[in-house]
């Protein structure tokens, strides 16, 4: 079984405090849903647990079965399993898919011949009804952004994460994709720590999160069930938002 902390976090993004005091635990086959009002922090958060580099802590810890990520190189924590889908895929021109695919098969199915590495690429292609004709195109240049997340999705499939960090990628895809991100998420879920950020709590209210963390005000207001779900859908987010009012005339 593995094991995330984050303890006493507190994350500044080009010297400005986004997050103060986060502190919080999962455990594989926990499904965590992270939720607040826009601008709360939340993408900062995934953002910092990879060691983004407009991020940096300045106190607390990050933990992944007892070893800390705080100041570890982003290409080190992705390689003890840790995976990052960001809600704007960046484009990588020059770089064809193939080739991310094959360094991820090179670490994940070092043992497989090179037909059942054949075999899982179009599986999974098939899994996310993409097109394999993207592997010779460069990474995430000049397809749809419904495209480009699935695309971000069967990188994340093949990758196998213990932990996955995804941000909205439910924003911007239609019914269909959707269902494939439910059954892709549904099939892992038993077998890894899922973290996710959304805005639709009605998406969430399908998905069905065993917990709920609520940021606002830089920090965690609340941690609760799908209970808390439905009170936001109901009340939304002002009782537990302060806004700082600044008298702007002179």
């Amino acid at each position: 079984m593995d094991v995330f902390s984050i303890k006493s976090l507190s994350i500044n993004v080009f010297n400005k405090n986004i997050l103060h005091d986060i502190t919080f635990s999962a455990k594989t086959g926990d499904f965590i849903a992270i939720v607040g009002p826009n601008g709360a922090g939340k993408s900062t958060l995934l953002k910092g647990i990879m060691n983004h580099y407009s991020t940096k802590i300045k106190s607390g810890d990050i933990f992944f079965n007892k070893k800390s990520l705080k100041n570890l190189d982003t290409y080190k924590i992705a390689r003890l399993g840790i995976h990052y889908i960001d809600q704007n895929p960046i484009e990588l021109d020059g770089v064809k898919l193939i080739e991310i695919i094959r360094e991820i098969l090179k670490i994940k199915n070092k043992k497989k011949s090179f037909l059942e590495q054949i075999k899982i690429i179009n599986n999974t292609f098939d899994d996310f009804e993409l097109n394999n004709n993207l592997l010779e195109q460069y990474v995430n240049v000049g397809i749809s952004g419904g495209q480009k997340k699935k695309s971000e999705m069967l990188q994340c499939s093949l990758s196998t994460p213990k932990l996955l960090l995804i941000d909205e990628i439910d924003a911007g895809l239609d019914i269909d994709a959707l269902k494939l991100v439910k059954k892709y998420l549904d099939k892992i879920r038993k077998a890894s720590i899922i973290l996710m950020i959304s805005h639709d709590l009605n998406f969430f209210k399908n998905l069905k999160p065993n917990k709920v963390i609520l940021i606002a005000n830089k920090s965690i207001e609340k941690i609760g069930n799908k209970n808390l779900i439905e009170k936001i859908i109901s009340e939304g987010y002002k009782s537990y938002t302060t806004y700082e009012h600044k008298n702007i005339c002179k």
